[in-house]
């Protein structure tokens, strides 16, 4: 895509991001972000597992 298609405003948001600080920055908040995510998805997902489990057991309808 020919530069003179980009907006002088796109082109100082692409630019802007290329500051070293700036992208070390972005990519700790990335990290941050997916270890926050993963200390909270990995307890749901072994408790919907554990009650899936105890849903499946035959015994359980039994109870």
């Amino acid at each position: 895509m020919p530069s003179s298609w980009v907006s002088a405003e796109a082109r100082n948001g692409i630019t802007q991001w290329r500051s070293p600080f700036k992208r070390r920055l972005l990519s700790l908040g990335l990290l941050l972000e997916l270890a926050l995510l993963t200390v909270i998805a990995i307890p749901l997902l072994t408790f919907s597992g554990s009650a899936i489990g105890k849903l499946n057991d035959p015994g359980h309808l039994a109870q």
